[in-house]
């Protein structure tokens, strides 16, 4: 197994082990609630007549089925991307059990492989899935995609992890951190900013972050800057 292939099957296995013992919108991991930095966009397309979304690394429906609720009264088309077919599976379920199973589209396959149309776009998500793209090459690209995607004034709504460390729980031994894609804070920070001209900065913050997670019989504690970065097409 090569390292992609290796980095893969643990993300893989460790969050169909969150998905298969946690509940959407249920208290007790991080699915229960939408992330703030995505409700506090949705307001700014209150004028649209109709809203056009790209959820990369949808998971089981956190952001996206939060942002079809609010835009219940215009038509709403949530193109919802997933590389898990286990996550997409729960997508549909939950999407039908939250009534908006009517404007969310599933597409199974990794973020960098799902074609983004351009100027298609009134808001693009990449909440904690763009460091999961396969090389720094396909994160150029896919960045690239999604400036390109957006419409004038579309948004694109960015959150990525950036120099991560992992250690054991217990011992605090040092592991090689299992993601495709880890940046100094800084060296992402330009990436995005390079990537997106002529475009209004809404946010733009990082903030550090530790948590836990179960991982080959292990407990790993990981540790990160977590880069915030959305920005408004003009």
């Amino acid at each position: 197994m090569n390292t992609l292939d290796h980095i893969r099957h643990a993300e893989r296995k460790s969050h169909t082990d969150c998905y298969e013992n946690n509940r959407l919108f249920e208290e007790g991991s991080w699915l229960f609630k939408p992330v703030a930095s995505v409700m506090g966009i949705l307001p700014l397309l209150n004028k649209e007549s109709y809203v056009r979304i790209l959820d990369l690394g949808c998971g089981i429906g956190r952001n996206c089925i939060p942002a079809a609720q609010f835009f219940n009264k215009i038509p709403c088309h949530i193109d919802c991307v997933d590389f898990l077919d286990c996550a997409i599976d729960q997508l549909m379920s939950y999407s039908k059990k939250y009534h908006v199973d009517k404007n969310v589209f599933p597409h199974i396959c990794t973020i960098e492989d799902f074609p983004i149309q351009v100027d298609h776009y009134h808001l693009i998500l990449g909440i904690s899935s763009l460091e999961h793209t396969a090389s720094l090459h396909h994160l150029k690209d896919l960045l690239n995609h999604i400036y390109l995607g957006l419409k004038l004034n579309g948004i694109a709504c960015l959150i990525i992890n950036s120099s991560i460390t992992e250690e054991n729980a217990e011992d605090h031994t040092l592991l090689v951190p299992q993601f495709e894609i880890n940046l100094p804070t800084e060296t992402m920070q330009n990436l995005l900013k390079q990537s997106f001209p002529n475009c209004r900065i809404l946010k733009s913050t990082v903030s550090p972050q530790s948590y836990t997670v179960p991982r080959d019989n292990l407990q790993v504690r990981i540790n990160t800057q977590v880069i915030t970065y959305i920005v408004q097409k003009l």
